[in-house]
């Protein structure tokens, strides 16, 4: 078989005690070299043998659901991350930035809704978000909350300051945190208080007296309330 070329190949791999399977990933480079992506328990293939007899295998290919994405293809990528959970295509983005393949790598943030490209230089967090969490991890400019994909901005913007947790709805924002951290966070020192009445527009009496100063300084300046808070 002649090798393939520019090819994400995913499929169901996997298979051990309380799995029976998982998707799995292997591809080969603009030159037809092997890599594998990831490689899971028993069906998962780690060899260029076993990836080209796979291939050839109409019946192997059927019933593991294998699915080829060309590398080459802004579209198929695309269409890759809207079908594939948030957290995998994170991992494959992840491996192909990391090990410098030359590839431009595209996603579609379901938020704005708009068709971004990934880079290098994002942080990852140490652990999955599990299901049902409004958290989130990042990388390579993805950043993923239970299964979907979200933009750097749209990260940015959806994010509590305080309890990084990631919110679609954002109109109870108070200077960048949720309304439950707003409640007894300080937005501008990030002191945490107790007390009923301590928090008014998202600030304490402290940062409330020091916007009242600079306001009397220049009252063109906008407060951090009017800045966060159109």
């Amino acid at each position: 078989m002649k090798k393939p070329k520019n090819v994400l190949v995913e499929y169901q791999g996997g298979g051990y005690d309380g799995c029976m399977w998982e998707w799995n990933f292997f591809l080969f480079d603009e030159e037809g070299e092997f890599y594998c992506v990831y490689a899971s328990g028993y069906a998962g293939i780690k060899t260029e043998a076993k990836a080209l007899e796979a291939l050839q295998d109409k019946e192997w290919c059927e019933r593991n659901q294998a699915t080829k994405i060309n590398l080459r293809s802004k579209k198929a990528v695309v269409k890759f991350t809207e079908e594939t959970a948030g957290s995998l295509v994170k991992g494959v983005f992840d491996f192909l930035i990391e090990n410098e393949f030359s590839y431009d790598l595209f996603f579609k943030c379901e938020t704005c809704k708009e068709v971004c490209q990934a880079y290098e230089g994002a942080t990852c967090a140490d652990e999955a978000t599990p299901p049902g969490t409004h958290n989130t991890c990042s990388g390579g400019g993805i950043h993923i909350s239970d299964r979907d994909i979200h933009c750097q901005d749209c990260h940015d913007e959806h994010t509590c300051q305080n309890c990084y947790d990631f919110w679609e709805d954002t109109s109870n924002f108070v200077n960048g945190f949720c309304e439950f951290c707003a409640v007894n966070h300080c937005t501008d020192c990030y002191e945490e208080f107790r007390a009923e009445g301590e928090i008014v527009e998202g600030l304490c009496s402290v940062c409330r007296s020091h916007e009242e100063e600079l306001k009397k300084k220049d009252p063109k300046q906008p407060t951090l309330f009017e800045v966060n808070n159109g």
